[in-house]
């Protein structure tokens, strides 16, 4: 209910009262200002009180937010973090697949050496089983 209709029906029930004796002739004025000063008090409490409680409401949505994202921080640390190992974890793996290549290479050269000397040594041999024939 509005106040303007809270007013209205106060002043139908003071009316009433006086018509039935409750309130007397003498004091009505004073009792009905005092009534309507009480109402209006409580209006402007009331009007207060909303006013105060949709701000809260405002400033608690506004701290639900902060709060949501603070909480995502903790993973962002960690998605930093975690960035950062995961890059020196692959440097590492490439560093030892690098090297795994350069010792399969020297393998492959000492092989190739080792293959080369021998054909020298056979075509040494060959040569002086030709030459003693």
């Amino acid at each position: 209910m509005s106040f303007t209709e809270d007013l209205f029906k106060l002043r139908q029930k003071f009316q009433d009262a006086i018509k039935s004796g409750v309130v007397s002739e003498e004091g009505k004025d004073i009792f009905e200002a005092t009534l309507i000063q009480v109402l209006n008090d409580a209006e402007k409490n009331r009007q207060n009180c909303a006013t105060q409680a949709d701000n809260l409401r405002r400033q608690a949505s506004m701290f639900d937010g902060q709060a949501s994202a603070f909480a995502s921080v903790s993973s962002i640390v960690y998605g930093v973090l975690n960035g950062f190992v995961m890059a020196a974890e692959r440097v590492e793996q490439e560093r030892l697949e690098q090297e795994k290549e350069k010792a399969a290479n020297a393998e492959d050269l000492d092989k190739a050496l080792e293959i080369e000397q021998e054909a020298e040594l056979d075509n040494k041999k060959g040569f002086k089983k030709k030459s003693s024939k």
